[in-house]
């Protein structure tokens, strides 16, 4: 009995051995490599730049002039205006940029810019469109030319709450035009 414990415990120490030997061999492992190569090219944004008929670095104004408080009616007063965006014809050809205006909106209606003036507001529109205007606070996709520059015609129009009492005086209303572009 003795002698079959020790062959069967001479047999298990054989097999470890093997089995060990061949787990650690290149014989009996599949060693499968595979290089990755990754390339790209980086590119810096070219600059855009986003003005009026001031220049660029300069705010845009818009003067309404003289408003009569009771002819205000969404279509009175429309002062046309252009937005000029110029970037460097490194930006490419048909690249959509996002256009926001940034604003507080009036209190009496979502579509309008809020001025210093309880129940006045201002309407932003572009020129020869469906007629709706502008949404504050949301992205607007145009799509910049193949030199880099683009003039987009805007009219802006004072709206008043129906029923509202306005008072005389000076008014004011501030936006931020932002572009974000790929």
């Amino acid at each position: 009995m003795n002698k079959k414990r020790v062959n069967i415990s001479l047999i298990v120490m054989i097999l470890t051995i093997t089995i060990s030997l061949l787990l650690n061999s290149k014989i009996a492992t599949a060693d499968t490599n595979v290089v990755v190569n990754m390339k790209g090219r980086l590119l810096d944004f070219p600059p855009c730049e986003v003005y009026g008929l001031q220049g660029k670095g300069n705010p845009i104004h818009i003067d309404f002039g003289e408003i009569g408080i009771q002819r205000i009616d969404g279509q009175r007063y429309r002062q046309d205006w252009t937005l000029k965006i110029a970037c460097d014809a490194g930006l490419g050809r048909d690249v959509p940029i996002a256009l926001t205006y940034t604003s507080g909106r009036s209190s009496f209606d979502n579509l309008a810019i809020a001025t210093n003036k309880t129940n006045l507001g201002i309407r932003v529109y572009p020129v020869n469109t469906s007629g709706e205007p502008i949404k504050i606070n949301t992205p607007m996709t145009i799509r910049m030319s193949s030199n880099g520059y683009k003039e987009i015609p805007l009219y802006s129009v004072p709206v008043k709450r129906s029923g509202g009492n306005l008072t005389a005086g000076k008014f004011s209303a501030t936006a931020t035009v932002t572009i974000t572009y790929p």
